[in-house]
């Protein structure tokens, strides 16, 4: 057999472990622009939806947010069984509750409809949620409250917006950042500004940035682009299309972002010159997802071609050809040494340095 044709078949059984979009679910985003791309976002967003129920939350979340047999919370350090749902709580790490990252006062609160979209209503602990309380995100200066994983509350570091603000940790802020950008254009008219007006305008023209103030905008711009989609993203949202029945657009496509509130505004979108997350080549871009197009298949061997993936705490790499792999910790110290075409590498959760015959990328298991 062809080293090619072997190439071929490691890296299919490997790109197997993720799901992707189907094949024509996002064509309708293709030459549209400005508000009408926001529509058609918003529209895709939706497509396949079903309501979960607020109680069938819980039991999604051992598909969605689920590591190691336990619940993975954002919020806190913590991990919980399953059944380890909150009544009554007093510390971190007591027991988990189901957490509206748009707090439910935003909207008249109510468990229907954007109340039970799992793409913003995550399982987080009691007592951090707690604190959190209907404050918007931010960035915070001097923190009132930090939870044991670095979450805090406090006065906001950010200009357009001076009370009181509730920040994730930095391996998080993406992950929160595309949820509510999918989960509001999806519900858009269902949001009210009474508390919310810090984050939304109802106004989802050009000019009143489609949705989001523009603190909102930097905010969660800044967000998106220094937490770029991760493989814990990619499995979420591989989790709640089984389980709720609908994708994020902008974990898929995480460059669409950019042509609603960054710095392709406005222009006509050309699907094919977007990369998917899910593009074998997207952990080894810059992971905006808009510089590169996406590999065919039938082209993969037109010149050395190396596909990289992280699947929890396994890293796997494979090469069309018989490369020199390295694998260095943070502080730069070697793990391993390979000359092959497919490593399979099991770490611990942290950053690592990737080397593949001399060029280098960032690794990082969650």
């Amino acid at each position: 057999m062809k080293r090619t044709s072997i190439f071929m078949y490691a890296l299919l059984a490997v790109m197997m472990l993720n799901a992707s979009p189907k094949s024509g679910h996002y064509e309708q985003l293709d030459g549209t622009s400005a508000a009408g791309l926001c529509e058609a976002i918003g529209k895709v967003a939706s497509k396949g939806y079903h309501s979960l129920g607020y109680d069938g939350l819980y039991t999604a979340y051992r598909t969605t947010d689920s590591k190691n047999g336990r619940i993975w919370d954002m919020y806190s350090n913590c991990d919980f069984s399953y059944s380890n749902t909150c009544g009554n709580y007093k510390n971190e790490c007591d027991c988990y509750n189901r957490e509206h990252s748009v707090p439910q006062s935003w909207w008249g609160k109510g468990t229907t409809n954007q109340g039970c979209d799992i793409f913003i209503v995550l399982p987080t602990d009691g007592k951090v949620n707690g604190m959190r309380s209907n404050y918007p995100f931010g960035e915070v200066g001097t923190a009132s409250y930090t939870s044991k994983n670095g979450s805090k509350r406090g006065s906001s570091a950010m200009s357009g917006y001076s009370g009181v603000v509730f920040e994730p940790v930095d391996e998080y802020k993406g992950d929160f950042a595309r949820g509510i950008m999918g989960a509001m254009l999806k519900w858009r008219g269902k949001w009210t500004q009474s508390e919310g007006n810090s984050t939304f305008t109802g106004n989802y023209t050009s000019s009143g940035n489609y949705g989001f103030t523009p603190y909102a905008v930097a905010l969660f711009m800044k967000w998106h682009r220094e937490d770029p989609v991760s493989q814990k993203e990619l499995d979420r949202n591989d989790g709640i299309e089984k389980t709720q029945g609908n994708r994020n657009p902008f974990i898929d496509y995480p460059c669409l972002a950019e042509y609603l509130w960054g710095n392709k505004k406005d222009q006509k979108l050309d699907l094919s010159k977007l990369m998917s997350a899910y593009d074998p080549n997207y952990f080894s871009s810059d992971q905006s997802g808009c510089n590169c197009q996406t590999t065919d298949i039938e082209d993969a061997t037109a010149e050395p071609f190396y596909f990289v993936q992280v699947n929890g705490n396994n890293l796997s790499v494979v090469s069309e050809q018989i490369a020199n792999i390295v694998v260095y910790d943070v502080m730069g110290r070697m793990l391993t040494y390979q000359t092959t075409d497919c490593l399979q590498l099991s770490l611990q959760k942290g950053i690592y340095l990737l080397q593949i015959d001399g060029t280098t990328q960032r690794i990082m298991i969650p």
